[in-house]
């Protein structure tokens, strides 16, 4: 199980899950490729991981974010056990979002500290209440 949601958890690149141990706790969003009981897999411009146990009902949608946990990263497309999930829709700009997000832990941290903590924050709430 993942550490409790009152711990924020910021968005993790996709380029950065393989450098990221094995146990680790992760939060992406990505595009839908393919999904069944068993397994997704979601993808950026970067990446496609593997998300192990899908709750599928939330993968009939284009993006979809996802909170897990690392189980393999050794291979050419690392997975992850989901531990929840929740649908972004039909219509969303992972080009944009995964800029926003390499931005708010990179370069440009002290300026998104507080802005990307609320982003993050909203949409643990939505997802709690959803």
């Amino acid at each position: 199980k993942m550490a409790s949601s009152s711990k924020l958890m910021m968005w993790t690149p996709f380029e950065k899950v393989k450098e990221l141990e094995a146990g680790k706790d992760v939060r992406l969003v990505g595009k839908v490729v393919s999904f069944d009981e068993e397994e997704a897999i979601i993808e950026s411009s970067s990446a496609q991981i593997k998300v192990l146990k899908p709750n599928v009902n939330n993968y009939n949608t284009r993006f979809v974010e996802v909170f897990g946990t690392i189980r393999n990263n050794a291979d050419s497309q690392p997975s992850i056990e989901e531990s929840k999930s929740v649908p972004f829709g039909e219509n969303f700009n992972l080009k944009h979002f995964n800029r926003m997000v390499t931005l708010t832990q990179g370069r440009f941290t002290s300026l998104f500290g507080s802005a990307s903590s609320s982003i993050a924050a909203n949409s643990e709430n939505a997802m709690e209440e959803g």
